[in-house]
């Protein structure tokens, strides 16, 4: 990871706010702590100080980023995960669903755009975090002739995709796979789920 500069101080933000001001009678400035203006100054400037400080928030126990940079997608988000799992019009959280869980299913839902591919769902299952694979079963609309022909199975069967799964993974997890396979899936294509 590159080394990124220290954050500013509140007081270099006051100086850059002070110069950014118009000048005038109106605007008394004095670097000083004696005018309104300069208050207001200090104030804003301690404010934008704490608020760059936190974009190099480092989890001390950890080491992992906790600052804005982190908050910035859903995989990484805690503080802003509600926001982010709003945003993009997840159902609400089961209340045992940990952290982790809540950032791989929005994380899914962020990088969801759809796609007709079993290795773009293979992909979007893996970014939830389960393994999966997909198999079009072959089923062919094969025709049974005595007298007269009768398919053994119907045409949307060729559309079929079997979905298989590990068995360990959890009830909401299958649940929060089943609802995205379903959101993103060719209109056309029946999905079924096996869990082994």
């Amino acid at each position: 990871m590159p080394t990124l500069p220290a954050p500013a101080t509140a007081a270099d933000y006051a100086a850059i706010l002070r110069d950014l001001l118009p000048k005038g009678r109106i605007w008394p400035t004095t670097g000083s702590s004696d005018s309104r203006m300069d208050l207001l100054t200090q104030a804003l400037a301690e404010e934008l100080a704490r608020l760059h400080g936190r974009v190099y928030d480092v989890d001390p126990l950890t080491g992992a980023e906790s600052g804005a940079m982190a908050e910035s997608l859903p995989s990484s988000a805690v503080d802003t995960l509600g926001l982010w799992e709003t945003e993009l019009g997840l159902e609400p959280p089961d209340p045992a669903d940990t952290t982790a869980i809540r950032q791989a299913r929005a994380h899914a839902r962020y990088i969801a755009t759809g796609g007709d591919t079993a290795a773009y769902f293979i992909g979007l299952a893996a970014a939830a975090g389960v393994t999966v694979t997909i198999a079009n079963p072959g089923f062919t609309p094969w025709k049974a002739c005595t007298k007269a022909c009768y398919p053994l199975y119907p045409t949307s069967a060729v559309f079929t995709w079997a979905v298989t799964g590990p068995a360990a993974t959890t009830a909401r997890m299958r649940y929060i796979i089943s609802q995205l396979f379903n959101k993103y899936k060719p209109l056309h294509t029946r999905i079924v789920f096996y869990w082994v």
